[in-house]
């Protein structure tokens, strides 16, 4: 958000070569009453979970840059990203060569840029929410890339205006994207309806209202259960970061060792590696000798319910 903030600003004055200062007295008095609140609330008008996402997925991954192909692949490796790509390219030509006129569009083509290079070049998980902001950026620089290799191959002919690759990209995007969209959705909301509600309603009907739960999946879970939530990820509790260093092999143990909440909650792989890790730990200092595994919980399925959480209690 910053650095397209940053490059709509350049771009203001290399169009208009003056400084915009109604444009940056209105941009100020829609942000300023943000950035004085979170400053108050907060401590910072930067989100703590920017923070701590940098940490906590940083922690234990050893190659430099492993989103790039990841990345790569999600965008280009299928007929559609393919068709996208191949326009993007045509449209960076088209730039280079100054057969287009509307230069100024190089100004978002950074901003996506920049974007895309955020998730790749960082070692935070690629959630499919990232993917949102640059996408009809993507797909419209796409459809303008096309329309320079058309009208270059077809004199004449197949010549589309601006507001029209808006309305292909549009198009595009409404047909072949947002149905899968909408599918993937469904999909995840049918697991908290499933699986993570439940768990909190569980929670709300056993629990003390002041006891804490260490977890990962904080939302539906904490909203549901209305508990304290210490979050693993330290999108919510910045206090468990200090865990997450290159000497600690396992946060998972510091964190419970250290707070002592009065409930842990661990999906089934990471209650094995938990276990896997303290088993070369003194007995004392193991989960299964303070807590006690009360209730595991599972998607359905047709051959019943497979576990996708446990759930510990301390005793």
């Amino acid at each position: 958000g910053v650095a397209l903030a940053l490059i709509l600003l350049i771009a203001t004055l290399w169009r208009d070569r003056r400084l915009p200062m109604q444009g940056l007295l209105a941009f100020g008095i829609l942000l300023m009453p943000w950035l004085l609140f979170a400053t108050l609330y907060f401590g910072s008008p930067i989100p703590v979970s920017m923070q701590a996402k940098l940490i906590v997925y940083g922690w234990g991954v050893k190659a430099h840059f492993p989103n790039i192909l990841p990345l790569l692949t999600h965008l280009f490796a299928n007929p559609f990203g393919a068709v996208i790509g191949i326009g993007n390219v045509a449209f960076l030509y088209a730039l280079w060569k100054c057969k287009l006129d509307d230069r100024w569009l190089l100004f978002p083509y950074i901003a996506m840029l920049i974007h895309y290079a955020g998730m790749g070049l960082s070692k935070v998980f690629l959630f499919g929410w990232y993917f949102v902001p640059p996408t009809p950026m993507l797909y419209l620089f796409g459809v303008l890339g096309w329309e320079f290799l058309l009208r270059g191959r077809y004199k004449g002919g197949y010549g589309i205006t601006a507001m029209g690759a808006v309305l292909v990209a549009g198009l595009m995007m409404g047909t072949l994207s947002v149905p899968r969209v909408a599918k993937t959705l469904r999909q995840g909301q049918a697991e908290e309806n499933s699986l993570r509600i439940p768990i909190g309603v569980w929670l709300k009907e056993r629990a003390k209202s002041t006891d804490r739960v260490m977890l990962e999946p904080i939302g539906y879970i904490g909203y549901y259960s209305g508990l304290t939530m210490l979050d693993t990820v330290g999108l919510i509790s910045p206090e468990v970061l200090p865990f997450y260093r290159s000497d600690i092999l396992s946060p998972y143990h510091e964190i419970w060792l250290r707070f002592q909440p009065e409930w842990v909650l661990l999906r089934t792989g990471e209650g094995q590696a938990l276990a896997q890790y303290e088993a070369t730990l003194p007995r004392e200092q193991r989960l299964n000798e303070h807590y006690e595994n009360v209730m595991q919980f599972g998607v359905p399925t047709q051959g019943g319910s497979s576990p996708a959480f446990v759930l510990w209690k301390r005793r």
